[in-house]
């Protein structure tokens, strides 16, 4: 294990990781990619807010999300046993007492399933399951699977605030596993929409993907280039997003899920 210290937004921080892992190589540019959950989690979050960090990888998502909530908690959960070894020294190196470390997956049910560690690339891993392209040729690991709906209330959670998801084409998995959390608490959601991942791991359509969220949310918006958030509907607004979501961007973008939109007012970069 090796160590980077790297500024997030303002707050200097000391990171672990491996040699051989290309996210921690490339940490400082990592750190830019996660400017609107910064963002986010200033205009959502108060000091005794509850949040959910579903993926925190090398946890430089935690602390982002720690700094806004100083007095509350965030749970952070990360399969992988080598990374989430790395989460846990960076969170004891930040001195944060907030951050509540889980080495589970999270998603649509309780179970065993299988992971890919990614260890070259500690923000690739992800589970494989018999949808996968690559037919049972990658490596895995057994790993248990927990439903957040289950964890937060084993775990006497009051609220949730914010759940932020980056599960390599499972999201939907965590949000199904997650029906009662939503309901009650009405947290907004930031997650990843990765095409790629969800048609090769998942062999998941991007349009029934998006067509899902917009089932489940009354506001789904998208993160531009500029930083700002378009929302998302059905027809005209559907077929754009999805162009430069396929085509212009690489098949990744950012998005934010909600039923309030009352926070809209104190995200800095506003709406497009």
């Amino acid at each position: 294990m090796e160590w980077q210290e790297v500024d997030i937004f303002g707050t200097r921080h000391r990171v672990a990781g491996h040699s051989d892992d290309k996210t921690f190589l490339n940490l400082k540019d990592a750190v830019g990619q996660h400017r609107t959950l910064a963002e986010l989690s200033a205009a959502i979050l108060s000091p005794d807010s509850q949040a959910c960090d579903v993926g925190a990888n090398l946890g430089l998502t935690s602390l982002i999300i720690a700094k806004h909530a100083p007095a509350g908690k965030v749970y952070a959960f990360e399969p992988g046993k080598r990374t989430c070894s790395c989460l846990s020294a960076t969170i004891a190196a930040s001195g944060y007492q907030n951050v509540s470390i889980t080495g589970q997956a999270v998603g649509a049910v309780s179970d065993q399933v299988f992971l890919h560690a990614g260890e070259g690339f500690s923000a690739g891993k992800h589970i494989v399951t018999s949808q996968h392209v690559s037919n049972g040729a990658l490596p895995t690991d057994p790993v248990r699977m927990n439903t957040l709906d289950s964890f937060l209330a084993s775990a006497g959670a009051e609220k949730i605030d914010l759940i932020k998801i980056d599960t390599e084409g499972f999201e939907i998995d965590v949000l199904v596993g997650a029906k009662s959390t939503l309901v009650q608490y009405r947290p907004v959601v930031f997650l990843e929409m990765n095409s790629w991942c969800l048609i090769a791991f998942r062999n998941m359509n991007p349009r029934s993907f998006l067509e899902s969220l917009l089932h489940g949310f009354p506001f789904v918006f998208w993160v531009t280039p500029s930083g700002k958030l378009r929302r998302i509907g059905s027809g005209v607004s559907m077929h754009h997003f999805l162009h430069e979501h396929l085509v212009r961007h690489g098949c990744i973008n950012d998005l934010v899920c909600c039923w309030q939109t009352d926070w809209l007012g104190k995200f800095a970069p506003g709406l497009e």
